[in-house]
């Protein structure tokens, strides 16, 4: 988001810098072309941010709301809260994790069964995919 507004508020400034310098003229050749840059570029940093939120493994809520009443009933601490609400986040990306993974070995498999790989390709594929989803 600050890189958004960073881009539009450098556009405005050459924008009024090219009005005070070129006139008239900028206004109809130079400024169309740096107005549609700009909401080009901050569109583009904006999907990547809604990318980046959509791609997070997030907990549910009504696990958060659980977790809050056990804190509540004073059977969890706030850092025994944040400490369980991670080992959530982290199971759920484990998870998540898995299901790509298996997704992936499907596909391999259904192309092998179709003829389109050989097994020694097959073996390739899938080891590559462990190598992946497994080692870091």
């Amino acid at each position: 988001m600050f890189e958004a507004i960073i881009a539009a508020i450098i556009t405005l400034i050459v924008s009024f810098a090219g009005v005070s310098i070129m006139g008239e003229m900028f206004l109809y050749l130079g400024l169309p072309p740096i107005l549609i840059g700009t909401i080009v570029g901050v569109g583009t940093v904006l999907y990547n941010k809604l990318d980046d939120c959509a791609n997070e493994v997030m907990i549910d809520k009504k696990e958060i709301e659980e977790l809050i009443k056990l804190r509540d009933m004073e059977l969890l601490s706030d850092i025994e809260l944040e400490e369980v609400i991670e080992l959530y986040e982290s199971r759920n990306a484990a998870n998540a994790k898995y299901e790509q993974y298996q997704n992936g070995e499907k596909v391999f498999n259904e192309l092998k069964v179709l003829g389109y790989l050989t097994q020694d390709q097959y073996t390739d594929r899938l080891n590559g995919l462990k190598k992946h989803f497994y080692e870091d």
